[in-house]
Order: structure tokens, then sequence, then C-alpha cells
């Protein structure tokens, strides 16, 4: 995952602007889901998965802001969707992370023409992966907090985190922000470093979930040994 400073000039003003049009409509779809989940309207039965957006999104907006820069446009960081999704499920990780963004551009002064493309190739692509590899494995393995911890919590977090980081790195290789030559091997390694560390991270905030607060998970992996 990466993060653009400013609108390169690959892309016409319109074109970013048509980006951001896409995706906003796929926000205002994240956002009739949650009303037809009467998420808004429950705020007053049990406060709870609203506390837990709220306390997600701030988390991960502070990791967003932590970040290495390795060329003028391309900053490295964790972007916590896999965490995400199993706590929130789609249409609040899609809203958080909606919300993460801005703030992150707002306080580095990242123009908002390129938060579309941002969105799609930092928020959107793990996003999907994650719900497909949970969703394949869910099916497969056994019920087991063992497996959800290690499977779900680790493995599929390092594996979306790498994919994702692989893509973003080709996507700046068509457009020749980047070059993925023989002499830039240092690329592919950040994916799996990042890969290692966002899973490590995962894997031991779903541990404590999954041990002390598993009414917290929000993804339907049901196991049965706790």
């Amino acid at each position: 995952m990466f993060i653009l400073a400013q609108p390169l000039n690959f892309f016409s003003s319109y074109t970013w602007w048509f980006i951001n049009t896409v995706v906003l409509m796929v926000m205002f779809v994240f956002i009739f889901l949650l009303f037809k989940q009467k998420f808004f309207s429950n705020h007053k039965n049990s406060s709870n998965p609203h506390n837990i957006w709220l306390s997600t999104t701030f988390s991960l907006s502070i990791i967003w802001l932590m970040r290495a820069q390795l060329l003028d446009n391309l900053y490295l960081h964790f972007i916590g969707v896999s965490l995400a999704y199993l706590l929130l499920d789609i249409p609040l990780t899609g809203l958080a992370l909606a919300v993460v963004l801005i703030f992150t551009n707002v306080t580095r002064h990242i123009s908002f023409e390129i938060w579309g493309a941002q969105y799609a190739l930092s928020v959107l692509f793990p996003l999907l992966l994650s719900y497909v590899l949970h969703l394949i494995l869910a099916r497969q393995l056994p019920k087991r907090v063992f497996v959800f911890i290690f499977i779900h919590g680790f493995f599929v977090t390092a594996l979306v985190m790498a994919s994702t980081v692989a893509f973003n790195l080709l996507v700046l290789n068509y457009f020749g922000i980047i070059l993925l030559d023989v002499g830039n091997g240092i690329f592919w390694i950040g994916s799996v470093l990042l890969g290692w560390g966002e899973a490590f991270m995962t894997g031991m905030i779903i541990t404590l979930v999954a041990v002390y607060r598993p009414q917290w998970l929000q993804h339907r992996v049901q196991f049965q040994d706790v």
C-alpha cells in the first residue's frame, strides 16, 4: 500500500475525479448496508459495535500516520484491513478506512484529488481479498480457536498485506513511478517484511480478542472450543 503525495501527471484532473466518484458510490453502498443492518439506529440499545468501530478507526489512523518514505511519492505502512474486517465486517471496515484515509490526507496536506485511487488500491483491494480468503478458509477448516488465530489472524493477514503491497508496486511500475528491475529487489523484500509485521500485530490482537472478548468479532467465523 502506498500514499501518493500529490496528483501525478499520468492522469488528467477529470480522470482523478471520475475515480473519486466511483469510489464514493462504493461508499454509499457501504452506508446503505449499514442502514439496512440498523447500525445507525441501534446506538441507544447497544453501543458495543459503535465503540469498537470508533476505537478501530482511531487506532488505524495512528498506524497509518507511522509510515516509511521510500520515494518522493511512495510511503509504506501497515494498513490493518484484515484486522478491521474480522472486528467489523465489510461495510464498517470500508467506512472506517475511508475516515482514516481522509484524516491522514488532511494531516499530511495531501490533495483530495487522489483519494479515490488511494482508497481503491490500499483499502478496496485488500478488503475484497480478505473477504474471499476468510470466506474460503472458514468453509474448509475446522471451527477451532487455534485455527482462527493462526490461519485467519496470522496467515491470511500476511498474505493480504504482501499481496496488497505487490499489487501497488505493479501499478506504480506500470505508470513508471518506480522500476521493478533486478536492482530494486528491496521493494519485493519490503512486501514480505510488511506482511510479516502486520500479521504479527494482527495475530497478537486477534488472540486476545478471541480468548477474552470473542463477542467483539463481527466476522461470522464461529469457533466451538471457546
